[in-house]
């Protein structure tokens, strides 16, 4: 639960920057579009983890097969490889990750077209209220 607080966090400040320091005004869909964009990297980058973590795990077993034959047997069982066995096999998490982050997906895209929307408000009021304070110049 943690990991999805600061992805939310880095996702409004991402947000809140690009929005600041746009130059020219924001075309009609640049919230959705920011919004996809974010939520596509944030589902490439873990998915992408997610394999990487697998493929450490399959190379710490495979370090525990002394002749490398694929198989383990005789003095090449020991509870270390075992352990490492049992992370490897125990992969349900990895194997459905893809569908899971897909549905962590499409509730953050919801989220960030909420957020990219209150930023916008927040934005407008914002510079509204300086707008109407500065003192007129002097010619």
């Amino acid at each position: 639960m943690g990991w999805m607080f600061l992805i939310i966090a880095i996702e409004f400040f991402v947000i809140l920057i690009y929005k600041i320091f746009a130059k020219k005004q924001l075309k009609k869909y640049a919230n959705l579009k920011i919004s996809v964009f974010i939520v596509m990297i944030i589902y490439i980058v873990i998915n992408l983890y997610v394999i990487g973590h697998g493929k450490y795990l399959e190379y710490k077993l495979n370090s525990f097969d002394l002749n490398g034959d694929g198989l383990f047997s005789g003095s090449e069982i020991t509870p270390e490889q075992e352990k490492a066995m049992e992370m490897v096999i125990r992969d349900t998490g990895r194997s459905f990750a893809p569908i899971t982050t897909g549905i962590f997906s499409i509730l953050n895209f919801l989220l960030l077209i909420l957020l990219t929307k209150s930023i916008d408000i927040f934005i407008n009021r914002f510079m509204s209220f300086f707008r109407e304070r500065t003192p007129p110049k002097a010619l």
